[in-house]
């Protein structure tokens, strides 16, 4: 995930529960790839890299702009 290798185990009692499950975790995994992998030139953060813009972007990556500027601002731009 996000160019890291990773593993999910789920364990539960409910074999089909538990594949449900993992399903709509891969999806989220994938979701979250969409917007901020910088390994995949689709994604929105590696669309907004290359274009200095980008028209309608996430809430997720809207709050994690916002937090990041909130941050450096507490900090003094140190980080």
């Amino acid at each position: 995930m996000l160019g890291a290798w990773s593993e999910l185990t789920l364990w539960h009692t409910d074999a089909a529960f538990a594949q449900r499950t993992i399903h709509k975790v891969r999806q989220e995994i994938d979701r979250y790839e969409r917007i901020f992998s910088l390994y995949r030139p689709d994604s929105e953060i590696a669309r907004l890299n290359a274009a200095g813009r980008l028209a309608g972007p996430s809430g997720e990556l809207r709050a994690l702009i916002d937090e990041s500027q909130r941050v450096a601002a507490l900090s003094g731009g140190a980080f």
